[in-house]
């Protein structure tokens, strides 16, 4: 497999160190003359959905990790909810026995009308919306202190 600077060694000049910065020479400052080089971060931007849960069990409260998939087009409600629901689907569990559902507040959990609350609703007409706690408690400590 080829490196993202096209060597298979990570140099641009196919140098046999592989140095990280990928220079010619292996040194450091990036070229035969000293000169830094200078290389910029690539980043890729990469939405994850996490996912967790709360329920009860023999009389027990347990809290447990879900899932983590990741957001493949948008994050807007509607592929949030596509992914929750292709977990329930994929995982056999029914969406009545959900009661209530804690996001953080991202505009595609709370935005008007389209939000992830609104559409799951329509899935589950009891389910509660609510806004996680401790997101609450930081926007209050912002507003005491602004």
């Amino acid at each position: 497999m080829g490196s993202p600077m096209g060597s298979p060694m990570g140099s641009p000049m196919g140098s046999p160190m592989g140095s990280p910065m990928g220079s010619p020479m292996g040194s450091p400052m990036g070229s035969p003359m000293g000169s830094p080089k200078e290389e910029k971060p690539q980043y890729v931007i990469c939405h994850k959905l996490l996912a967790f849960v709360k329920y009860v069990n023999n009389g027990n409260i347990k809290e447990e990790f879900f899932f983590c998939n990741a957001l493949k087009k948008t994050t807007q409600a509607s592929d949030i909810l596509d992914k929750v629901s292709q977990f329930f689907e994929t995982e056999k569990l029914s969406w009545g026995n959900l009661c209530s559902c804690c996001t953080d507040g991202a505009p595609s959990m709370l935005g008007s009308g389209s939000d992830f609350h609104a559409r799951m609703k329509q899935l589950v007409l009891d389910v509660k919306g609510v806004h996680c706690m401790i997101h609450r408690q930081a926007l209050a400590a912002k507003t005491l202190f602004e």
